[in-house]
């Protein structure tokens, strides 16, 4: 949870939070007393590992004995992700815990030595080291930042170089109705092929754009990696091989915004090396991104459907947000009803670990239903045996469109020893028109998945979909959207009419009645102590006549329906 705080006036006094689960006691998690900043100060209370239940958040303020203090509070917001306490001065309370689960990808403390055009943000005498920020007109400069930023869209709660909120970063925020501009970061002369790495946090309901590029005496050369919107509260990583034709270049990295925009964009361990960069093939923690050989990945002997691992110029890839970048990409309107074609990753390594989520992203255009997509997992140690009949373990499948656009998937699963992914492209329909899959950034954690488990619908649907073989669709939409009487005035997620939630109704069947199905992604196991599926709903039936039922299925998974 963060909020801000005023304590300026205020000579005696405490605001504490509690988390107070249903029809238990509140536990105390964060306390800050007596502050002497003026102004406001951010503050952030971590609210896990108290209860698994369903809990209220109070807040307390005490006051001495002067009547005339006054304690102030605003700006409460509420988010999933890491959290750390802040600020320093705060105290956690028996019931809070303060270390920072890392999402994946996940960060490391174990850090390679600088080079010369490297920089952490960690030299308190030269912050910047050798990079540089423009100061022509229309740029803002980059903060330098530890901890939690003073923002209004939340911020890193710790940098990505110690994981921890005393380590440093810079950010930059854009705002509601703030004039057009760009915030950019510079280094060099450089010269010949040359690698840049960085990790960038990018979050906020209009998040500004994140660039990464070339620049000759300031004019700036076309993207080499591009990212907008939010990508969640967390550190993500970025590499790409720089190199302009006979000369000195710069390697230049730009956030920028116009008069819409609101969120915060975030940088920290930037590393700039000559050569390619280096790429590890077996491991699958690295990102398998298709940019170098296609990522080693190769074609099942015995498909018809043929993927293409190198493919770049038709489309913009995942990995830089351009059309420079590489995917594996396969267009099926030439294909007919049962053909598939099977990707297959090489051997990756267990290094001792025991890997349970398989992250990847996925393009699915065209026609809902004219094709499926399905991933795979298979133990093997040397990579002998492939065929496509080969014995594999369905951890993900999606044959709705997705419509232009890259789509985040995750698949549970429970690797520990060395392991293949294999991605299968099946038609469903003869010849189905402009229907185009893609694969990109495939990498796996040792964390249990999330997305696939948690699912608010603010953005999108997650990895839920409509089925093709009923009478009507779910549909994603703002409570006020469409007709307002036909579902509740707030949604439950951010009890707002600009939140998000799924709405079936009645007038959306036929006369006679009718089903909508929703399935879930495709869930693991639970044992025999089972598993627990939990949503809020808001259901009205005229007459009795309906019925919101949950049922399960190993066929795909788990599916909510409702008959009207």
């Amino acid at each position: 949870m963060q909020l801000w705080v005023s304590m300026e006036e205020v000579e005696e006094g405490t605001l504490r939070v509690y988390v107070e689960p249903i029809g238990e006691e509140k536990v105390l998690v964060w306390s800050l007393s007596n502050s002497v900043q003026p102004g406001w100060q951010l503050g952030r209370a971590p609210l896990y590992n108290v209860t698994t239940g369903f809990y209220q958040v109070v807040l307390e303020g005490v006051l001495g004995v002067n009547q005339l203090d006054v304690l102030k509070v605003d700006d409460i917001m509420m988010f999933y992700g890491p959290c750390s306490l802040w600020p320093k001065e705060a105290t956690p309370g028996a019931g809070a815990t303060t270390t920072t689960t890392s999402l994946p990808p996940i960060s490391t403390t174990t850090q390679e030595p600088l080079g010369e055009y490297d920089c952490d943000f960690e030299n308190m005498f030269q912050p910047f080291c050798k990079w540089q920020m423009s100061e022509e007109n229309g740029t803002v400069p980059w903060r330098w930042q530890v901890g939690p930023p003073q923002s209004l869209s939340p911020g890193p709660s710790v940098d990505h170089t110690y994981g921890t909120a005393t380590g440093h970063y810079l950010y930059v925020e854009s705002k509601w109705a703030d004039p057009m501009a760009s915030a950019q970061l510079s280094v060099g002369p450089l010269e010949s092929f040359q690698c840049l790495r960085f990790w960038y946090y990018m979050f906020g309901e209009r998040t500004p754009q994140l660039v990464a590029t070339t620049s000759i005496n300031g004019d700036v050369y076309s993207p080499e990696f591009f990212k907008e919107g939010s990508q969640g509260d967390a550190w993500h990583p970025a590499k790409m091989t720089l190199h302009i034709n006979g000369g000195n270049y710069y390697a230049t990295i730009i956030a920028q915004w116009n008069e819409s925009s609101q969120g915060i964009i975030a940088v920290d361990d930037l590393r700039v090396h000559p050569g390619y960069c280096p790429y590890d093939h077996t491991d699958p923690a690295s990102l398998h991104d298709f940019e170098n050989n296609g990522s080693d990945f190769d074609v099942v002997d015995g498909g018809i459907v043929d993927w293409d691992t190198m493919n770049t110029g038709e489309q913009v890839d995942h990995t830089l947000g351009t059309m420079k970048g590489y995917m594996a990409r396969v267009e099926l309107s030439e294909y007919n009803v049962d053909d598939i074609g099977q990707l297959i990753s090489p051997v990756y390594k267990n290094y001792g670990k025991t890997y349970k989520c398989l992250h990847f992203y996925y393009y699915l255009s065209g026609l809902s239903g004219g094709a499926q997509l399905s991933a795979y997992v298979r133990s093997t140690e040397d990579g002998s045996g492939v065929s496509i009949n080969m014995y594999k373990t369905l951890i993900f499948q999606q044959k709705i469109s997705q419509g232009e656009m890259w789509v985040n998937a995750e698949g549970h699963m429970k690797m520990t020893g060395n392991f293949q992914v294999i991605f299968e492209a099946k038609l469903l329909k003869e010849r189905p028109p402009a229907v185009v899959m893609g694969i990109d950034d495939v990498f796996a954690t040792t964390e249990d998945c999330r997305t696939a488990s948690i699912c608010d619908f603010e953005h999108d649907m997650c990895s839920w979909i409509n089925s093709e073989e009923d009478t009507a669709d779910w549909l994603l939409q703002r409570p006020g959207d469409g007709d307002a009487a036909l579902g509740p005035p707030v949604d439950h997620s951010t009890n707002g009419a600009d939140g998000h939630l799924l709405l079936m109704s009645g007038p959306l069947m036929p006369p006679e009645g009718g089903k909508a199905l929703l399935w879930s992604p495709v869930l693991p196991a639970t044992g025999s102590n089972g598993g627990c599926f939990q949503f809020y709903y808001n259901a009205a039936f005229l007459l009795d006549k309906g019925a919101l039922t949950v049922c399960g299925s190993l066929s795909l998974s788990c599916l909510v329906c409702i008959r009207v």
